[in-house]
Formats: C-alpha cells, structure tokens, sequence
C-alpha cells in the first residue's frame, strides 16, 4: 500500500467538458535524460519541498453540474495513474504507469556520485526489458555515450564537444550529424542518413547575429530555402 503521508498537493492541470477526463497531478516528473549536471535534483525540479519519497498522480473522471463547474468524481479512471519514486537525493529510481491498478510500464533509474543518469531500464507489463540504456559522461556532464540494447540488438549513440561546450558530432546507428560554429552562433549543420542521404543546412545571420536565412542542401543540390523571421540566436 502507498502511504498518503507521502503524497503532495494535487494540481488540476486543465478543465474538460462533460464526460470528459480531468488530471489531477501531485507533481510532474522531471525529464530524464539532460546534457549537463543540474543545480537542483529531480525533486527540487518540480518544486517537491522536503524528503518526499514517492508521487502518485491519479486521473478522475469530471463531470459539469448546469453550469456549477467541474465535480470530481470518487471514482478514479483506469488510465493514466502514475508514480515516482525518489532517493534520499532527490534523483527518480523508478516510475510506474498503471492501468486498471496493474502496472503497465515502469523503468529503473540508477545514478552516479554526481547525480546523472548512469542506467536506465525501461519493462513491460510482464517485466520483460524493453530498453536498457547505460551512459557516459566528460567531466563538464555533458552525455557522451549512450549505450542501448533494443529488442536485443546492441546500439550506441557518440557525442563529442569543442573546447567551449558546443556540440560538434552526433552519431546514433547509422545517422550521423556534425556541427560548426562562429562564436556561439551555429553556421552550418550537416547530417548524414546510411549512404543515401546527405543534408547540409546553412545558417545565415544578420550584423545584429539575428537569423535570417536557412538553406538546406539535399545530395549536394537545394532542396529547401526559407527566410526567417528577424530574432535573437
């Protein structure tokens, strides 16, 4: 049983007419995959206050009274129910999605000493692994190599940075993207799907560094051209 003590305010995220599905959340979970280490923990993120252990959200039926707005109904409804599981850091180790109170999907999270993802496995609702993913991190915690197994073939994705941070390669099976720069501005982003497609975009800029022009070459020919509304990179 999951103790209520442990469960925070609920927020009503939207109002539906009638017959419609109203969610009522305790919190929203916090993205789990990010490219750098982050001040605040998952927890924090979401504004959860305190040890707070685990979140349960739950979904409700709403039903409109003649105009006295939405009346929450006792009955919960069988989709949509959520909980997430939090360590003594604050980092999730676990959520589970739940239909008709039977999981669904969940996944384990596992973290390093700085609080990044180091392994992620996801399950159905008969436990079986869906995705297993470990990841690699520089010393700056940006993710530098995920490595995935998907119905049981082994795949990877590299990335790697400049001196200042910037993303400059991308590769994820056979899809591969490099990206150079002037500054802090992205001038030109090429990808490369297997050995048949190859796009290059260029950026192009104004003297006050707003984009203003994005060219895309498909296989070395132009395959698309657009301007851009004038605003800041």
């Amino acid at each position: 049983m999951i103790s209520f003590i442990d469960m925070v305010t609920i927020f009503i995220l939207s109002y539906m007419k009638i017959n419609k599905i109203i969610l009522l959340f305790i919190a929203l979970f916090a993205i789990l995959s990010c490219d750098k280490v982050e001040n605040k923990s998952a927890r924090e993120s979401v504004g959860l206050k305190g040890a707070v252990k685990n979140v349960l959200s739950i979904n409700y039926e709403a039903i409109d009274r003649f105009g006295e707005g939405d009346i929450i109904t006792k009955k919960p409804f069988p989709y949509g129910s959520n909980l997430i599981v939090y360590d003594s850091s604050g980092n999730i180790i676990n959520e589970r999605d739940f239909v008709f109170k039977k999981i669904n999907l969940s996944s384990e999270i596992t973290h390093n000493d700085k609080g990044l993802i180091s392994e992620y496995i996801s399950y159905d609702n008969k436990e079986n692994i869906l995705s297993h993913k470990l990841y690699e991190y520089n010393d700056k915690g940006d993710i530098t190599k995920v490595n995935y197994v998907n119905d049981g073939v082994t795949l990877y994705t590299d990335i790697r940075y400049n001196e200042y941070g910037q993303k400059i390669y991308f590769k994820k099976d056979d899809c591969t993207s490099t990206y150079k720069y002037d500054g802090n501005k992205l001038v030109e982003m090429s990808e490369k799907y297997g050995w048949c497609y190859n796009y290059v975009t260029t950026y192009i800029y104004d003297k006050a560094n707003n984009l203003i022009e994005e060219r895309i070459q498909k296989n070395n020919k132009i395959e698309k051209w657009k301007g851009v509304k004038t605003r800041n990179w």
